[in-house]
């Protein structure tokens, strides 16, 4: 499959579920397992490779400014899970978090959970079992077909006092301050 198949998967998930953007996770998550389920496993395979090459792509420094301004800080679990988190928003939102960051304060939420982002990170595997059943090895999941998700921010590096300065509407909608 190509990657705009990927993102067709996923955008149809998006409107599956409705909006606000940023939430019904788990059932977004299950609605596209469901889907999954229906690939064979050379495109679970694929499906798991491009949602990874995606999460390593929004290792950026204005994916991450998104996270510190929305909630004042972040683990490295948390800004992998809110990583995973935009993936599934669909193509469009991703490439504006990262391109041009502050366009998405009109689709973001205040009351946004990041954690949700974790539902996400399985898909492909479990889609992979419904269809296939347990794997005997666990190397015959689609997880195990990926690069490594670690890497360098890419982007240009911030300080947490010019986030008002480069985001403004952002932090004026989350009350970010120094």
């Amino acid at each position: 499959m190509k990657d705009q198949n990927y993102w067709d998967l996923i955008n149809e998930a998006c409107l599956w579920v409705g909006e606000p953007y940023f939430k019904n996770n788990e059932d977004k998550a299950n609605y596209l397992v469901n889907n999954l389920s229906k690939l064979s496993k050379e495109e679970l395979i694929g499906f798991e490779r491009f949602v990874v090459s995606k999460v390593v792509e929004a290792d950026h420094y204005n994916v991450l400014a998104l996270l510190e301004i929305m909630e004042g800080s972040g683990s490295d679990d948390s800004y992998l899970y809110f990583r995973y988190q935009l993936v599934m928003q669909g193509q469009k939102v991703f490439e504006d978090a990262i391109s041009s960051t502050e366009s998405l304060v009109t689709i973001l939420d205040r009351h946004f959970e990041y954690a949700d982002g974790e539902c996400f990170m399985y898909m492909a595997d479990k889609a992979y079992t419904n269809k296939f059943g347990e794997p005997e090895d666990c190397y015959e999941l689609p997880n195990a077909h990926t690069e490594d998700i670690g890497g360098y921010t890419k982007g240009e590096a911030w300080k947490m006092e010019d986030l008002p300065i480069l985001f403004p509407n952002l932090c004026r909608k989350f009350n970010y301050t120094i």
